[in-house]
């Protein structure tokens, strides 16, 4: 039986604009599973010469609950430093549980140098949690299934955070060393501090047809570069690390081609403050990353509830004809601030993903019985209790015709099996 280091799954045609684990595959193989032998015979407790070494005399309980402590770089050189140490760590069952349900989650953490900054701990709390970190920790915390992994700091996040989360807005490490090298910088952080991703030349775009293919970089948070004490940011700086800040809040949908958005822009001849390179850095960053529930069953990627995604792509139409037939007629197409508010609130439902699985459904249901003893709101994570939600809408009947005239699935880039 082949290892799923080296097995090729005959790669299906996913779309997904982010990083693509048949690469991962083919450019990093784990040694998970070979049977090369060391060139010095299997060592242990019984063997001559073993208690020399102060770690590994240890008994093998404590040995691997130092293990679980490392992050993921430390673990993967470690793996060659003897048989008994390898055996220690693959029989971590953090490690097994990665290795086994998201192996592509370390492929990617190891090839894009952030392995370093990411403790086996936390890559595996995020494998068994469902929610997105960063809206869990947010101004406004709130409940979200997320389906993909940060690699920054190896967090959970969802479709919508992913996209759209100021916090995560990527800025290019010699972009950093250009400012630093100004005779009146006030940064005062060193490459060294924070987490690097070193990313992978290929497609990230929601077009992926016509996408260049974008050449390997370095990349950083923004908000993890800090001014010198008792200085701040001047406005040279902040333009290029954060953008203009006097733009408009405008959401986008990562699966769906910019084209197929309407536009809710302020003003006429608005220029947008993120360009494609901006944008290609934000799939640069992240990869699909399931929930394992804790029957350890199965994985759950999630869905994407279909009514919202083609209830959302309704409204982006009616707005493009409204736009057009303004054109005709001499008026402002300008959306007003209450469509912008109504087109971002539909963008941002329609990002949202939920739990398909029996076993994650079991899992929502428990959390849901610990929130409510604390009175907090109860989010809705399975798509069998969000379609409970749709049973009791009512859709008026042009919008019942247009979805009947709308060929394929509920967004033209992905396939039926990805909505519930």
């Amino acid at each position: 039986m082949s290892c799923s280091c080296c097995s090729h799954d005959e790669k299906t045609t996913i779309f997904e604009p982010f990083i693509d684990r048949f690469v991962l595959l083919t450019h990093c193989r784990l040694d998970n599973g070979r049977t090369k032998p060391f060139r010095n015979p299997h060592t242990g407790p019984q063997t001559n010469g073993w208690h020399d070494s102060k770690l590994q005399s240890l008994p093998i309980e404590l040995y691997q609950a130092c293990l679980s402590y490392l992050d993921l770089a430390t673990l993967t050189a470690m793996r060659r430093v003897s048989q008994y140490t390898r055996h220690a760590i693959e029989s971590l069952y953090q490690y097994q549980e990665l290795y086994e349900h998201v192996p592509q989650a370390l492929r990617a953490c190891l090839s894009t140098d952030v392995a370093p900054h990411i403790p086996l701990r936390r890559l595996h709390h995020a494998l068994t949690t469902m929610e997105c970190y960063y809206c869990r920790t947010s101004d406004n915390p709130r409940s979200t299934f997320g389906s993909y992994l940060s690699l920054y700091e190896g967090r959970r996040i969802c479709l919508f955070c992913l996209r759209n989360n100021e916090l995560l807005k990527p800025v290019e490490l010699m972009t950093l060393i250009t400012l630093r090298c100004q005779k009146n910088s006030t940064l005062c952080s060193t490459p060294t501090s924070f987490p690097i991703i070193t990313t992978l030349p290929g497609h990230y775009s929601p077009i992926p047809s016509a996408a260049p293919r974008s050449p390997r970089t370095s990349l950083l948070l923004a908000y993890s570069i800090t001014s010198t004490p008792e200085q701040t940011l001047n406005e040279k700086e902040r333009l290029a690390l954060f953008g203009n800040s006097r733009t408009a809040t405008t959401y986008h949908h990562p699966l769906i081609s910019p084209s197929d958005e309407s536009d809710i822009s302020p003003a006429a001849n608005y220029i947008p403050p993120e360009t494609p390179k901006q944008i290609a850095h934000l799939y640069m960053s992240a990869i699909s990353f399931p929930y394992l529930p804790s029957s350890k069953s199965c994985v759950d990627y999630g869905v994407l509830c279909g009514d919202c995604n083609l209830h959302m792509r309704y409204e982006e139409y009616r707005w493009k004809e409204e736009q057009r037939n303004r054109r005709m007629n001499g008026q402002d197409p300008t959306a007003s601030l209450r469509t912008r508010e109504r087109i971002n609130k539909l963008r941002k439902k329609a990002c949202k993903m939920y739990t398909v699985s029996e076993a994650a459904l079991k899992d929502v249901c428990d959390r849901q019985d610990v929130l409510r003893k604390w009175e907090e709101d109860v989010p809705e994570m399975s798509i069998q209790e969000h379609k409970l939600f749709h049973a009791k809408e009512k859709i008026s009947k042009i919008e019942v015709q247009w979805r009947k005239s709308v060929k394929g699935p509920p967004l033209p880039l992905l396939k039926h099996d990805r909505f519930g």
